[in-house]
């Protein structure tokens, strides 16, 4: 849409007044400087696309001299003023090299919808729903939709303080893409004479009373029965077994292997199940799809199908859009990228989906009858978009989309609830929440302490199944001359630990005060540094250069601990998606890395904190690093070798071809490096390579599952290994009522 930006708009919730320097939510407003609302008003414009910075210059500051930093000021003071007004959200996206892009939406406003006048029938207001353009979904596809180019912007209300809205946007996604049409109308919700979906949930029994682990609980269509793994002792090499089991507790073994399985899922009919085998002993993703069908009435396995057998590449997540279409997410190791595909069973040819946007990346996907649901990553967070069919446009594969909600989380998983009215949310630990078609969100509430994975109502709604998680992970200290030393308890949940340069202090992730916090062990005594308000939440820590400071990324922003006071400041505050890895306290500069999706792909970074000027390294594919006395090495996706960019050159040398894609540099002294593996593969030893002469040489023995590891944490040449075992582990399947 074009705006008229010297008459007041909408931005999401807000009242834009660019003749008044101000913006406005209820009763509360933020004046912004000319030249903010000018660059706020060009974004809302252009919010369909990615603006460089460059091009904000050229048609902002016309005829003045300026750099980069003014427009990086004027993008932080924006952020700032949305921020006051709407909460810790991102609503200005930066892209690496290419520039910013607005997140929230624009819409014209009536006389009527202006602050303090009354309000406009929403019954009576009219809006044009143009469809944005249709692009190829499967791979022998040629025809594409002309772009919808042009719209009309009609009349949108403003109810009370609500400023209830139907907004249009039109955008034109140029190339292939889903083809989506925006429309906030009236939803059908719950249908009537059913009782909602339970929120609230106050008792908890276990499902199979069984001393045996179970884990990912897949209910069944029918609300009568139910599919899950289950194996006698996750710490030895039993049997992983896939279980169907009905509501007397009646049992039936569909099929056993060595490997773990992942991704169940019942086609609609409830005839069929997909699952995914897994196996990681070589160090990489060896993922088989399997497809069982089923007679559960005489309990028989009628076939079991492999769809798919991928080397190098994860199944994140399985859906059925029909009783004959599968379509699933990916991951690879060799590029680090996630893909989305199309599988019609009747065809059995694999269609990948183009529909990612800008640093988009798919994640999830979840399809209930003519509705689907996507997590996607967007710049470091997982974003959640509900679509529904819309079979009136004329147009294949049009959607319209219902709903979005940028989390602040990494990682989820989602599910549909049962009637179709929302989709159930797990951020992670005990962060779970219905996304409702409409927009709003709602906690679940229900008492567990511990980590829940794979939520899934039952059909009628009104049970829960959550995977149970018990686990006191230790540290252990594996020293040069091979003894083994327990550096904690047994008793509480300690992991990521982390060697000071000098190797005399070690900072790790606790749960020992029943939340999740920073301490410290120096000296036989452990110490807690943090009193993190928001559990789960602390990442990625890093020490300084001097040993003086812990650097660590919380909610959203990047902040020094410095344990000389016990006080901490804020480094970096607009700081989503970024993860520290140096911090040199002589020139308050900060190294970086920023990640599209998770730990996916990512660029790296150094910043001068006192002129907040951020320079991008030139480390061309890199998928891991480590800055040394500012130097940086580090590693290209799927590449065996190292590269060494010197401190002040633009140009990368590689300094040896032999390090595997899958170990990581840990540490290095004047002659060479060491390096190991983290936390998948069976060999995770350490090793010493001599950039000298070549030669390389075990320096500590680990061996996964003979000595129990669950990852490595770090290295110091003086001390040896800190990595982490779980000798009292468990998971239930548990249900809640």
């Amino acid at each position: 849409m074009s705006l008229n930006t010297n008459e007041q708009f909408l931005l999401g919730a807000l009242v834009v007044s660019p003749s008044h320097n101000k913006i406005i939510v209820d009763n509360h407003e933020v004046n912004l400087q000319p030249q903010v609302m000018a660059v706020l008003c060009y974004l809302a414009d252009n919010h369909h696309r990615v603006v460089s910075a460059e091009e904000l210059i050229d048609k902002l500051w016309a005829g003045r001299v300026v750099s980069s930093q003014s427009v990086q000021r004027t993008i932080s003071a924006i952020r700032k003023a949305l921020k006051e007004l709407l909460g810790d959200k991102p609503y200005v996206a930066s892209y690496s090299k290419r520039g910013y892009q607005l997140l929230l939406t624009p819409g014209g406003l009536s006389l009527a919808s202006a602050p303090n006048s009354e309000p406009v029938d929403p019954e009576t207001s009219q809006v044009d729903e143009p469809v944005i353009s249709s692009i190829r979904e499967s791979s022998d596809s040629e025809s594409s939709v002309s772009e919808n180019k042009d719209s009309k912007k009609r009349m949108m209300s403003v109810v009370g303080l609500s400023l209830l809205l139907v907004v249009v946007i039109v955008a034109v996604i140029a190339a292939a893409g889903l083809s989506y049409k925006f429309n906030y109308s009236k939803l059908d919700l719950i249908a009537p004479g059913k009782v909602a979906p339970k929120t609230e949930f106050t008792s908890m029994r276990p499902y199979a009373s069984y001393p045996v682990d179970e884990f990912y609980l897949e209910p069944h269509p029918d609300n009568i029965h139910t599919a899950y793994f289950s194996r006698l002792n996750s710490q030895k090499k039993s049997p992983y077994t896939l279980i169907i089991q009905n509501d007397n507790s009646e049992r039936w073994v569909v099929t056993s292997g060595e490997h773990e399985w992942d991704n169940l899922n019942w086609s609609p009919d409830g005839k069929r199940l997909t699952a995914v085998s897994r196996d990681m002993s070589d160090g990489t993703f060896h993922d088989v799809i399997h497809l069982f069908t089923l007679d559960l009435d005489t309990r028989q396995l009628i076939s079991d199908e492999i769809l798919m057998d991928w080397r190098g590449r994860r199944v994140i997540g399985i859906t059925w859009r029909d009783n004959d279409t599968l379509e699933l997410t990916d991951f690879w190791d060799e590029t680090k990228k996630r893909h989305r595909y199309r599988y019609p069973l009747s065809t059995r040819i694999l269609n990948e989906i183009d529909q990612t946007k800008g640093g988009h990346a798919p994640h999830l996907v979840r399809v209930l009858g003519d509705k689907t649901a996507l997590a996607n990553f967007d710049n470091g967070n997982i974003t959640v978009e509900i679509y529904q069919d819309d079979k009136s446009s004329g147009i294949p594969s049009a959607q319209t989309l219902l709903t979005r909600w940028q989390t602040d989380y990494h990682w989820v998983d989602i599910s549909w609830i049962p009637d179709g009215s929302g989709v159930l949310v797990n951020g992670g630990a005990v962060r779970l929440s219905n996304l409702y078609l409409d927009g709003q969100r709602k906690p679940l509430s229900f008492n567990i302490m511990d980590t829940v994975h794979r939520p899934r109502y039952s059909p009628d709604g009104q049970r829960l199944y959550l995977t149970k998680e018990l686990t006191n992970d230790d540290i252990w200290l594996a020293k040069l001359g091979g003894e083994r030393e327990q550096m904690t308890d047994s008793k509480h949940m300690e992991w990521c630990a982390r060697f000071s340069h000098s190797g005399d202090k070690i900072v790790y992730v606790s749960k020992a005060s029943g939340t999740t916090q920073l301490w410290l062990k120096q000296g036989g005594q452990h110490t807690k540094l943090s009193n993190f308000a928001v559990d789960n939440a602390v990442e990625c820590f890093s020490w300084s250069a001097d040993d003086e400071s812990i650097v660590y990324h919380y909610q959203g922003k990047i902040y020094r601990y410095s344990l000389k006071d016990r006080s901490e400041i804020v480094l970096l505050d607009d700081a989503e998606g970024l993860f520290p890895s140096a911090y040199y306290s002589e020139t308050n500069e900060l190294f970086y890395g920023k990640f599209i999706g998770h730990y996916d792909l990512g660029t790296f970074w150094r910043q001068d904190l006192d002129t907040q000027v951020a320079q991008a390294l030139p480390l061309e594919a890199a998928a891991f690093s480590a800055t040394y006395n500012r130097d940086t090495y580090f590693q290209k996706i799927g590449e065996a070798g190292l590269w060494l960019l010197k401190d002040g050159e633009q140009n990368a040398v590689q300094i040896d071809n032999l390090i595997p894609a899958d170990r990581h540099m840990l540490a290095k002294d004047d002659n060479g490096v060491y390096y190991g593996g983290a936390c998948s593969g069976q060999d995770l030893g350490i090793y010493y390579l001599d950039l000298r002469t070549g030669k390389r040489r075990e320096i500590i023995a680990l061996e996964k599952e003979r000595d129990e590891i669950r990852c490595v944490y770090s290295f110091d040449p003086r001390q040896g290994v800190l990595f982490g075992v779980s000798p009292d582990f468990d998971t239930d399947v548990v249900i809640l009522e």
